[in-house]
């Protein structure tokens, strides 16, 4: 049960310190100032403001979603789309082991990221070896 808490923990401390370095990486906020002048150019366009930044987007999309069994997509599906959730990982209970139910799978992720227009493409993994 020790050993347990202690991935837990180690697993939030990765989080945090994913969640830390992207905070650190945020670009700063330019500023504009005006300023008058006796040259004969044109003056130039302000350049156009950065897009928003999403942290939550960010964060979510290195996160990795996976269930135990067989689980409805109507339960699956809020989860990706809240959380901006970038990958999942499959197992054959999740499918049941047949081809064509992966398939099933593997295009509802794909449509649902592309539905959503999510920066951050979807990512899809499969643990099949049974052992």
């Amino acid at each position: 049960m020790g050993g347990r808490r202690l991935v837990q923990l180690a697993l939030v401390l990765v989080v945090a310190v994913v969640a830390v370095l992207v905070v650190i990486g945020q670009p700063t906020p330019t500023r504009l100032t005006l300023t008058t002048s006796t040259s004969t150019m044109p003056p130039r366009a302000a350049p156009s403001a950065p897009e928003a930044w999403d942290l939550d987007a960010d964060i979510g999309s290195v996160m990795v979603l996976s269930w135990r069994g067989s689980v409805d997509w109507s339960v699956v599906e809020p989860v990706l789309t809240r959380y901006q959730v970038g990958g999942v990982l499959l197992f054959t209970a999740n499918f049941g082991g047949a081809p064509s139910d992966l398939k099933w799978w593997i295009d509802r992720i794909n449509a649902l990221a592309s539905g959503n227009c999510s920066e951050h493409p979807s990512l899809t993994s499969l643990d099949v070896e049974g052992g």
